[in-house]
């Protein structure tokens, strides 16, 4: 199965044009979960799921969907 990837570069850039996200708790705030979800996603290789996904297109956009995420196929998947 195919798997989503958060590209943190981009968020890094989308966060940066965004004056109100000064902090990882106002980011999460802002989508609607909790800091130390957030934590363990930014920092500690935990997978995302739909929360997560639901609140990045909830701050940026749905539109920024393909900006912000990587579709990694399964043979690609498997590999890493």
């Amino acid at each position: 199965m195919a798997t989503i990837r958060l590209r943190r570069d981009q968020l890094d850039l989308f966060r940066r044009i965004r004056p109100d996200l000064t902090s990882d708790a106002e980011l999460a705030r802002q989508m609607e979960i909790s800091h130390a979800n957030l934590s363990r996603v930014l920092n500690h290789g935990r997978p995302i799921g739909a929360s997560f996904i639901a609140g990045l297109m909830k701050v940026f956009g749905s539109e920024q969907f393909a900006q912000l995420f990587e579709v990694i196929p399964r043979d690609e998947d498997d590999a890493a």
